[in-house]
């Protein structure tokens, strides 16, 4: 028992290393409120208000991610526990995010690459933080083993499904998002830098070629870890597409307002997005942040991405780290881009 509770206690230290910013970035998500109270009840600081009981979050999971009843039940009751964990360990608003995310991803997600772009745990590691959350031991209904079975089969079955959102993939692409403090691989793969850390600069034929690469001003860490970094790999699909929006919707809501909690800024998202036309809420609000004239006008931002997709999904290290990863040809990467600009075209009208 005393072993199990000293590696419990690594574990934590772990994740809560895990998720130290850098001086550079942790002004977009200080938290000046101490961590008790209501600021630690953060089961859900990017997807829904924290107040929702066990029953009022599976029907928000069926009705706004279109999920199984089954599967919406069990992401429910994952989000009570966390709820629960959030509380006892006193997570501040920031690290309940950020933990929310590297948990679900880890049921999917995993290897060298994902662990330094997203801090994703190994499947032993994910076992043990459930374990601490009260799922039991074995594989039967209940354990640890069979919840990251479901959040794997459903994050396979939802790839696939167009009205559906790949909430397992948005969870994933968030992590990554959350996860670009100097020194991250994604940090790196985008290309991003700042002048006062020239330690930092990456330098050879690519960055000569494409400035942008090292320019803080041209961060598109936000893309490599969504939807440039879904057609470089030459994979994506509707729900893949709607999980990226939401993602890069999220973050630049939480980057709008940095003073604002987490949970405030995506619990107004989901709100807004909710009224009326969901898709196309989601997708006008997304473009809108790529018009290069500030007016945030949804066509000329979709203008901006049909005309830079290519560029953006093709010419980073992050682009060709994962066109190699994943062996995709070009022919699947162009018709990558195009279902994600023809989901965009159809979804903003």
């Amino acid at each position: 028992r005393q072993q199990g509770e000293q590696q419990a206690a690594r574990l934590e230290d772990k994740i809560r290393r895990l998720h130290t910013l850098d001086q550079t970035t942790r002004h977009l998500y200080q938290d000046t409120t101490p961590p008790t109270g209501n600021n630690s009840d953060t089961v859900m600081d990017e997807v829904v208000n924290g107040d929702m009981d066990q029953e009022q979050l599976t029907a928000f999971f069926e009705k706004t991610m279109h999920l199984s009843h089954e599967d919406a039940a069990a992401l429910a009751e994952f989000t009570s526990r966390f709820r629960d964990y959030a509380k006892k360990t006193h997570l501040t608003d920031k690290e309940a995010v950020d933990s929310y995310a590297i948990i679900l991803a880890s049921t999917s997600y995993g290897g060298a690459m994902w662990t330094t772009a997203a801090g994703t745990l190994t499947n032993k590691q994910l076992v043990a933080l459930l374990g601490l959350m009260g799922y039991k031991d074995g594989k039967g209904p209940g354990s640890a083993q069979y919840f990251i079975s479901q959040m794997f089969n459903m994050h396979k079955t939802d790839g696939k499904n167009r009205d559906s959102i790949d909430f397992i993939h948005e969870m994933a692409s968030l992590a990554c998002i959350l996860n670009t403090a100097p020194g991250g691989l994604i940090y790196h793969l985008s290309g991003t830098d700042v002048e006062d850390q020239p330690q930092f600069r990456l330098h050879g034929p690519l960055f000569d070629k494409y400035p942008w690469l090292n320019s803080e001003a041209d961060d598109r860490s936000d893309e490599i870890a969504t939807w440039s970094g879904d057609i470089a790999s030459g994979a994506g699909g509707r729900a893949d597409w709607n999980a990226d929006m939401d993602a890069v919707n999220i973050h630049r809501a939480m980057k709008a307002n940095p003073k604002e909690s987490p949970r405030k800024a995506a619990d107004d998202y989901y709100t807004s997005i909710g009224r009326g036309d969901t898709e196309r809420n989601r997708a006008r609000r997304f473009c809108a942040g790529y018009d290069p004239t500030g007016s945030n006008d949804p066509q000329k931002g979709l203008k901006w991405l049909e005309d830079n997709a290519a560029y953006l999904s093709t010419a980073s290290p992050g682009a060709h780290l994962l066109k190699d990863r994943f062996q995709a040809t070009t022919d699947q990467q162009d018709k990558a881009r195009e279902d994600f600009l023809s989901t965009l075209r159809q979804e903003i009208k």
